[in-house]
């Protein structure tokens, strides 16, 4: 007889005991007699099964021998991924080899993945064995590096970007037109491999105003199961000083957590950073109207960068919600002031 189990979408973990109802009876197992024991001998641990098109079945076979003078006995398996089965005898008599066959439907993957198989033995110096499929699941089109276009310039500048649309079908794949869905950026595309593999290229203009700009561009195609291939297009044009955020939340902050660990307020600073697009120039002074903030910035010389921490003052807190800003002075005279809000709320457990 095998023993069979699977992993399914719904159960993570599905171990599986053997029990060989012939040894309770008999109440004595050949494991049992002084001298003897299992010993489990793999041909191998692992197997890189490639490149598959997404839903393909992969299936390996791993021999087992049992080299020892008792027998071998498979006590629980579990498998670490959905989809993944595998079927093999619960007992390996002395001497002889079994098939441990594995196989992974890879239906609900893309990209690397792995899977893992983990069998309990009764072999004492081998108790726990790990079974490994890895491998790349192909998408039936693949977008590379990402389905998705980040823009991010400072005005008055121009910016590219390219991806590319792969088929791994075996019929032929072909772009029909390309429709933006937005107007502060040009898309086109050109043939890397016909039938096959094309790069789109997306153009952000220098004119485009400050800002961010959440569009996308549907690339319409003759493949009746993907005719529209929508993909999102992100672009931040930033002004010639530019703060990396918008706001500073420190959500919920409890004061009887610091009291216990002092250390959690070097957890609680925040960093964000300060660009100038042309030269440097020099952070005066950096004030706010919150009291319980502590803030500084580097470099403390003129640069076109800063980075600016902000933390807290545990012996100024107090409960209840504070809310206000952060105003950072420069010696640039068309943003000779910077203002970042910042948000929170101090509690005490009771």
């Amino acid at each position: 007889s095998y023993l069979g189990t699977s992993m399914s979408t719904r159960n993570r973990i599905h171990p599986v005991s053997v029990m060989l109802a012939f040894l309770l009876a008999a109440n004595v197992s050949a494991a049992d007699v002084p001298g003897d024991k299992p010993s489990a001998r793999f041909d191998s641990l692992a197997r890189d099964f490639g490149e598959v098109p997404k839903g393909t079945v992969v299936e390996h076979v791993f021999r087992l021998t049992n080299a020892g003078t008792a027998e071998l006995r498979i006590e629980n398996i579990q498998l670490s991924m959905p989809g993944m089965n595998i079927r093999v005898k619960p007992t390996i008599p002395a001497g002889e080899t079994v098939e441990a066959r594995i196989t992974w439907d890879t239906a609900h993957y893309v990209r690397e993945v792995e899977g893992r198989a983990e069998l309990s033995l009764n072999d004492p110096d081998r108790p726990r064995v790990i079974l490994t499929l890895t491998g790349t699941v192909l998408p039936p089109i693949d977008i590379l590096p990402m389905p998705v276009v980040y823009m991010s310039q400072f005005v008055g500048e121009r910016a590219v970007r390219s991806l590319t649309i792969r088929s791994n079908q075996q019929r032929p794949f072909h772009i029909v037109r390309l429709e933006p869905r937005g107007s502060h950026f040009q898309a086109n595309y050109k043939i890397v491999e016909a039938g096959k593999s094309y790069e789109l290229t997306v153009t952000v203009p220098p004119e485009t105003p400050v800002g961010r700009h959440r569009e996308s561009v549907v690339v319409h195609t003759d493949d009746p199961k993907r005719p529209r291939i929508s993909i999102d297009v992100n672009i931040l044009v930033k002004p010639d000083v530019f703060v990396s955020v918008e706001t500073i939340d420190f959500g919920e902050i409890y004061l009887s957590d610091i009291r216990r660990n002092p250390g959690i307020v070097d957890f609680l600073r925040q960093t964000f950073v300060i660009n100038r697009k042309h030269g440097e120039m020099s952070i005066t002074a950096i004030e706010s109207d919150i009291r319980i903030l502590d803030m500084s910035a580097d470099p403390a010389t003129p640069s076109n960068a800063f980075k600016i921490e902000v933390g807290l003052k545990p012996a100024e807190m107090k409960t209840g919600a504070f809310e206000g800003s952060i105003v950072i002075k420069t010696s640039d005279p068309d943003h000779a002031k910077l203002v970042v809000p910042v948000k929170g709320v101090v509690l005490d457990r009771k």
